[in-house]
């Protein structure tokens, strides 16, 4: 089975014991599930340095990045039409 897509929930503090003692650790280890080339869908994050890092992070491997806030929007733009 072939990965087609990776969804970035939100980054909060709650990660600290697993993933890391800074907002941007624990995005980091987020963003080391990402894979090559393939598309990403960050959820709303609440604080910048997360946004920051994970984008980063999806830059450095080819990903492209689909904001899940975007995809909420569209959709309703479109069931109001």
């Amino acid at each position: 089975m072939q990965l087609v897509r990776v969804l970035a929930t939100m980054t909060g503090y709650e990660h600290v014991e697993a993933l890391g003692g800074s907002i941007e650790s624990i995005a980091r280890a987020k963003a080391g599930i990402m894979k090559a080339g393939r598309p990403v869908v960050i959820a709303k994050q609440p604080h910048q340095a997360a946004l920051d890092t994970l984008v980063e992070g999806a830059r450095e491997r080819g990903c492209p990045v689909i904001h899940a806030q975007d995809m909420v929007s569209a959709r309703d733009s479109m069931c109001r039409a």
